[in-house]
């Protein structure tokens, strides 16, 4: 009888211990699975972090780039009205030259100035809106137009699902993507522009100076 009882007791101390390890086994699992949650969603935050930032850096690069653009072709195009005001009948020659000068000036002004131009958005979005379409409300043109507490409430629908917030941040990370590839493509017809008008204006210029010679 003492044998089966101490076997008995061995087997619930046993099972005890195997119990007891489990619920170690399940802690460290999911002590584990939480630390991997808390990287991957930093990992997340830190990739918008770092992704918005450099597209923010591209687009501040690019509104430098259309200033430059703009403040040289201003300048250009006040000197030359200013030479053919004043000496107008004294360079009836270089007319075709300056006059090509002042539409490369002008032309590469306007798309610099389309680069820097910002859209033109509702500035609301309807509960109704949020709820069923995919809106981006992280961005101020959206919801320029929209009451504190509509703004509240559509946050609130939004942040109420976590798929839905991690949307909201591509789709905001999107966003200035597609506004870096607009500005970045009115800048580069820009440059196409000035350098084919510089060109002809060289040419057009020693054709005159070739052709009084």
């Amino acid at each position: 009888m003492k044998e089966i009882e101490e076997q008995e007791a061995s087997l619930k101390k046993q099972k005890k211990k195997a119990k007891e390890k489990e619920k170690k086994q399940e802690k460290e699992k999911g002590k584990k699975e939480e630390m991997v949650a808390k990287e991957r969603i930093s990992g997340l935050t830190n990739m918008y972090r770092t992704a918005a930032r450099n597209h923010v850096s591209f687009i501040a690069i690019g509104d430098r780039r259309a200033n430059i653009l703009i403040g040289i072709c201003t300048l250009a195009i006040s000197v030359m009205f200013t030479v053919f005001l004043r000496r107008f009948e004294d360079i009836n020659s270089y007319i075709i030259p300056g006059f090509l000068l002042i539409l490369t000036c002008t032309g590469t002004m306007v798309l610099a100035i389309f680069s820097t131009r910002p859209d033109r958005t509702r500035g609301y979005y309807t509960l109704d809106e949020v709820a069923d379409k995919e809106v981006n409300l992280l961005h101020f043109e959206n919801f320029h137009r929209m009451s504190i507490k509509e703004y509240e409430l559509a946050m609130d629908k939004l942040l109420e699902n976590g798929t839905r917030s991690r949307h909201a941040l591509m789709r905001d990370l999107h966003g200035l993507g597609v506004s870096v590839a607009r500005k970045y493509h009115y800048l580069r017809l820009s440059y196409n522009v000035l350098m084919v008008g510089f060109v002809l204006t060289v040419i057009a210029f020693f054709a005159v100076i070739l052709w009084h010679a």
